[in-house]
């Protein structure tokens, strides 16, 4: 997915492919330093494991939210706690989470969900009706109920059938010579590569620790999560590693698109793993609930939900009217003010914050030094 081609508004997925490509270490350390991984694991996670819900309105819906935003971040399965290392993880438990390398088996379930994704609702209606009719206990002095059904899926004419995913996966000849299969996936490589725009990539996984190092220092990471007191300049960092800043900021960028899977821009930045850090700021229940401030908020793409942790924080900051303010405003406009070089006592004037006055002034030098190093 080109930078172009990120949506405007929303979620912003990884491109296909991109997290697979990854060693699966890497694939784990990428995935539990995104964003959306923090946010919504333990959703997603409930979810998968279909755990009882307490009978709040919104849970369910939360569960299910959860797992397709961390579909769209390429985890399929059940989402381990970001606190854990790598080494304490059962690889195949990972390998079913993310489908793996350049080379995987294709699950049934993986097959399903394929199905699923690609077929018309109508043939999938009429499938399900072959499926449950496969299902029925045999009768006496009739064919098995799976080859009646086989049967019937030979001259079903339904709607999509006969045509081929958008998954690249191909069903190999055992009996035919080594050589033979690989020119013929070589082949096929070539084209599915120039169909989806993809270039040859050089492998630079023995790099991938240090780009990550670099990120987690600039990020205030440590436990499994986000500190934002914990930030540091690459300034700081340069005085530690001995490392010019400019190539800690090469690092770092390397870090951001192995994670977010798009190259760095300021403005990707803010929209995921910004949305995300200025939660831990305690402002948002106070603005979100009033009318907005005098001074309209910026209109940028942003996303259009908070990425909260738990039910009581999204039913806050979920618009009831057109006139509400949200998390969402509020970031836009404290960095729309810094732009215009106003001062901190004018932003909280202008946005009405002096209800939480010493937060706000946190928040605000958070933005500050975050906007210097754009």
């Amino acid at each position: 997915m080109n930078q172009e081609n990120i949506p405007a508004n929303g979620l912003i997925p990884r491109p296909p492919f991109q997290l697979r490509s990854l060693p699966l270490e890497f694939r784990w350390e990428v995935t539990r330093r995104h964003p959306y991984y923090q946010c919504f694991w333990r959703n997603a996670q409930a979810h998968h494991r279909q755990e009882s819900l307490s009978g709040h309105p919104a849970e369910l819906l939360l569960r299910q939210a959860g797992t397709a935003a961390l579909r769209m971040i390429g985890v399929v399965g059940d989402p381990p706690d970001p606190a854990t290392p790598f080494s304490d993880l059962d690889e195949d438990e990972l390998k079913a989470a993310w489908l793996s390398g350049a080379i995987h088996s294709i699950s049934l379930r993986g097959l399903v969900a394929i199905s699923l994704s690609a077929l018309p609702k109508a043939t999938l209606g009429q499938l399900g009706l072959l499926f449950l009719e496969a299902s029925r206990e045999e009768a006496e002095g009739t064919l098995p109920r799976k080859l009646e059904s086989l049967m019937q899926l030979q001259c079903d004419p339904s709607e999509g059938l006969d045509n081929y995913p958008d998954e690249p996966f191909v069903s190999i000849n055992p009996a035919a010579s080594g050589r033979q299969v690989t020119e013929a996936v070589s082949e096929l490589l070539k084209e599915w590569k120039d169909e989806r725009e993809l270039s040859e990539q050089r492998d630079r996984s023995d790099k991938f620790p240090e780009y990550l190092e670099v990120w987690d220092m600039r990020e205030g990471w440590n436990g499994g999560e986000y500190d934002v007191t914990e930030e540091r300049t690459y300034r700081s960092i340069a005085k530690q590693t001995k490392k010019n800043p400019q190539s800690l900021n090469n690092q770092y960028r390397a870090a951001f698109e192995l994670i977010i899977g798009h190259p760095y821009s300021p403005e990707l930045w803010w929209r995921t793993l910004g949305a995300e850090k200025s939660t831990s700021f305690d402002l948002f229940d106070s603005v979100v609930s009033r009318k907005r401030p005098r001074r309209s908020p910026t209109r940028r793409p942003v996303p259009e939900s908070h990425l909260g942790a738990d039910i009581e924080s999204v039913l806050r900051v979920t618009p009831t009217d057109s006139n509400q303010y949200s998390p969402a405003d509020l970031i836009l406009d404290i960095r729309q003010l810094i732009a215009e070089e106003k001062s901190d006592e004018e932003i909280i004037e202008m946005l009405e914050l002096q209800d939480n006055e010493q937060e706000a002034v946190n928040c605000i030098a958070w933005y500050r030094d975050r906007y210097q190093e754009d």
